[in-house]
C-alpha cells in the first residue's frame, strides 16, 4: 500500500467511508440482537381457563421481552367453552391470531407445539348453597338474623365459568310489609361480566325459629310464670315473642314438657300506682325486706319507681311478683 497524504482529499474520503462502515455493523450488530432472538411460545398440552375468553397467557408458557410480554399474555386467542366442555386449538389458528395482534412480525415468534385442549371451569351453585344464600338475603331484607327459609318448589343448580360470578336476589313482586310462614317468591340471578347470565323464580317458605319455653312441672290455671317454671328449646314459631312467657299468667293449665307460647298467657298488671308493696333485697343466701309504696304501676321485670317507708327514701326496682318489688344492692 502507498502512502497516502493525511492532508489529501483522497485520505478524507477513506476516513468518511470508513466510519459510514464501522456505523452500519454497529447498527447491524444492535438490530440483530433486539430482533434476532425469537420470542419463544411453548402450548401446554392442556389448561382450564376462568373467563369468556382464551387467553394466550392462559395457554401457552411465553420468553419474551419485559415490553411485549404482557401484550402477549392478553392476545385473544378464541372464546372459550361452556362451563364443563373442552375444545381443541390448533398451532395455525393460534398463529393467525398472533399475526392479527400485530405485536411483532410472527417470523420473530417460535411456537412449540401443534395443539392444546382447552377446558372452562365449572362453578356451580348448588341447590344448597342457593337456599342458604336466599336466607341471608330475606334476613338482611328483614333485619332478622333467626328467620330460616324452606323450599316449596324445587331449586335447580346454576353453572357459570367464571370465578367473579356472583348470585343477586330480587323481589318477584313488592316484599311483603311483614314476613309470616306465607310462601315467599324470590328471582335468583348469576351475574358474570356485569350482566345476568342465569335466572330462576325460588319459592320460599319462612321459618321463624324462636326459643321456646318448655314447662318442667305442672302449671295451673293463673299460675304465674317464674324462670324456675320453665326450661327453653329453639323451636319453629309463628312469633317471635314465643320466647317471652316469664312474667306473663297461664291461661289454660299445662304439663310437664308442654310448649308454652305466647297465646298461651296473659300479662297482667302485678303491681298498681299507690299500692303497698314489700321490698325486697337479695345478696347470696340473705334476703332483707321492708315495706315500700309504688309510685307506678308495673307488670312483672318492669322497673318502677318506689318509696321506701322505712328509709323515706325514692328507689328504683323491678316487679318480681305480686305487690313484689326486688331492688338491687346499690339502691
Amino acid at each position: 500500500m502507498g502512502y497516502v497524504d493525511r492532508q489529501s482529499p483522497k485520505y478524507e474520503r477513506i476516513l468518511w467511508f470508513s466510519g459510514v462502515l464501522v456505523l452500519q455493523i454497529y447498527l447491524c450488530v444492535t438490530f440483530s440482537v433486539a430482533t434476532d432472538l425469537p420470542v419463544q411460545i411453548k402450548l401446554h398440552e392442556q389448561a382450564q381457563v376462568t373467563g369468556p375468553s382464551i387467553l394466550l397467557g392462559e395457554i401457552a408458557q411465553i420468553q419474551a421481552p419485559d415490553g411485549i410480554l404482557k401484550q402477549l399474555q392478553q392476545v385473544r386467542i378464541a372464546a372459550a367453552p361452556q362451563p364443563g366442555k373442552s375444545r381443541t386449538l390448533y398451532q395455525p389458528h393460534i398463529r393467525t391470531r398472533l399475526i392479527q395482534a400485530r405485536i411483532l412480525p410472527v417470523s420473530q415468534m417460535r411456537i412449540e407445539g401443534k395443539q392444546i385442549t382447552v377446558q372452562t371451569a365449572q362453578y356451580i351453585w348448588s341447590p344448597e348453597k342457593l337456599l342458604a344464600d336466599a336466607q341471608d338475603f330475606l334476613r338482611q331484607q328483614f333485619g332478622n338474623r333467626s328467620i330460616q327459609v324452606r323450599p316449596a318448589s324445587p331449586i335447580q343448580s346454576m353453572t357459570v365459568g367464571d370465578t367473579d360470578a356472583r348470585i343477586e336476589f330480587r323481589w318477584v313482586s313488592a316484599p311483603p310489609m311483614q314476613l309470616d310462614v306465607a310462601p315467599v317468591t324470590v328471582e335468583a340471578r348469576l351475574i358474570s361480566n356485569h350482566k345476568p347470565v342465569a335466572r330462576q323464580n325460588i319459592v320460599l317458605k319462612p321459618v321463624l325459629r324462636a326459643q321456646v319455653a318448655v314447662a318442667k312441672r305442672p302449671l295451673a290455671v293463673n299460675h304465674l310464670i317464674i324462670p324456675a317454671d320453665v326450661t327453653f328449646v329453639e323451636a319453629d314459631s309463628k312469633s317471635e315473642e314465643d320466647g317471652s312467657v316469664i312474667g306473663g299468667m297461664t291461661k289454660r293449665a299445662f304439663t310437664t314438657g308442654e310448649t308454652i307460647r305466647a297465646k298461651d298467657v296473659k300479662y297482667p298488671v302485678l303491681v298498681r300506682q299507690g299500692d303497698e308493696v314489700t321490698l325486697m333485697v337479695q345478696r347470696g343466701q340473705l334476703k332483707v325486706s321492708a315495706q315500700g309504696r309504688a309510685l307506678q304501676a308495673g307488670q312483672y321485670g318492669q322497673k318502677i319507681r318506689v318509696h321506701n317507708l322505712v328509709s323515706d327514701k325514692e328507689q328504683i326496682g323491678i316487679v318480681a311478683g305480686p305487690r313484689e318489688i326486688l331492688l338491687s344492692g346499690k339502691n
